[in-house]
């Protein structure tokens, strides 16, 4: 199921909600869902192989930097 966050406008719209979920066509949720954790959220995102690819390669890009200041 796809969940959604609206904001009312009026008392009409509302009514018209609570008519749609008489009808069954949708499930009022009026409490938010735990927000995931940053590191949850990007949990297998990219292999670990292509993470630590990455990581090489940020690190000899800094190595290659001319660092004259």
């Amino acid at each position: 199921m796809t969940r959604m966050m609206i904001e009312v406008t009026n008392e009409e719209t509302l009514n018209l909600i609570r008519s749609l979920e008489a009808l069954q066509l949708l499930r009022v949720v009026t409490e938010p869902s735990e927000p995931l954790q940053i590191d949850e959220s990007w949990v297998g995102s990219i292999s670990k192989k292509t993470g630590e690819a990455m990581l090489a390669h940020v690190e000899e890009s800094k190595n290659e930097w001319d660092r004259n200041f």
